[in-house]
């Protein structure tokens, strides 16, 4: 059994010998891996392990920030009008998912986070930042 420790190669090499097609980010949703998942309960970790190791490129970074600030805005914007700030989880799926679609690589780390933006991407409402409100 491959770990989550090998290279990057290695997990490639571990999919592909799986039949699982790892061209595009939520590959975890393809068949093969789905039936995997069932039998090794943290199988999803190696999802994780293969987007944390890949590569990518100064460009694909560049885009992949300005498209995540577009989407966190509009996200808590809805937040906000729904009132449903403590939304996390719901929130954390919500967005991986769009990130999927918009070809952005990420997973959903168990645990807690905080993360600080910068004010300068932080949503105003009525000259009050985001973050004094919650």
């Amino acid at each position: 059994m491959i770990e989550l420790t090998d290279s990057i190669e290695d997990l490639i090499e571990f999919f592909e010998m799986y039949n699982i097609v790892i061209d595009s980010p939520g590959f975890y949703d393809d068949l093969n891996f789905l039936r995997l998942e069932k039998m090794i309960p943290n199988f999803l970790e190696y999802y994780a392990a293969y987007v944390i190791k890949k590569s990518y490129s100064s460009d694909y970074l560049k885009e992949s920030e300005e498209k995540i600030i577009k989407i966190s805005q509009i996200l808590s914007k809805e937040l906000i009008v729904d009132g449903r700030q403590g939304a996390c989880i719901d929130l954390s799926l919500v967005l991986s998912r769009i990130l999927d679609l918009e070809n952005i690589w990420n997973y959903i780390s168990k645990g807690s986070v905080t993360v600080e933006f910068p004010h300068k991407y932080l949503l105003k409402i009525n000259n009050t930042f985001l973050s004094e409100i919650i």
